[in-house]
């Protein structure tokens, strides 16, 4: 699988292709576990086009050989409060089935700790969700010494 972070287009027609392409992977990522915890989807797009176009989110896709989209990643990217160090979480991921997530996640990580100076982060975290709606952060790569 091939990787490229995603960042907002100029244009409005180049965000609404983005978009068109996105929307499956996006939509599959609010899981009948999240429906039932916090009710049914109500994504606010305003607040995610702000954060997109404001470096807040990028989006991170997994592409196979013809090109063709079978993962996408929904990373932020903030400096911390209380180190002031610059991290990357990796939010929610939605890749087509058939697909190893295991495997696939391990791949998109390696990916990111191997661009880390180009994206200009030195923390790299997870985020696991699980059916009782817990988050858990999972540190996976550190440059902070």
């Amino acid at each position: 699988m091939q990787f490229e972070v995603l960042r907002m287009k100029g244009t409005d027609e180049q965000v609404k292709n983005d978009l068109r392409e996105l929307v499956p992977f996006l939509g599959s990522m609010y899981t009948d576990q999240d429906e039932r915890l916090h009710g049914e989807l109500a994504f606010q797009m305003d607040a995610f086009l702000f954060l997109w176009d404001n470096g807040g989110v990028f989006l991170l896709l997994g592409r196979n050989e013809n090109r063709e989209l079978q993962m996408v990643a929904v990373c932020s990217q903030y400096r911390d409060l209380w180190t002031g160090v610059t991290r990357v979480e990796i939010q929610r991921v939605s890749m087509l089935q058939g697909l190893d997530p295991a495997a696939e996640i391990d791949k998109m990580t390696k990916y990111l700790k191997g661009v880390s100076s180009l994206l200009k982060f030195k923390q790299l975290y997870y985020c696991e969700q699980y059916e009782d709606g817990t988050i858990v952060k999972r540190l996976v790569h550190n440059e902070v010494k």
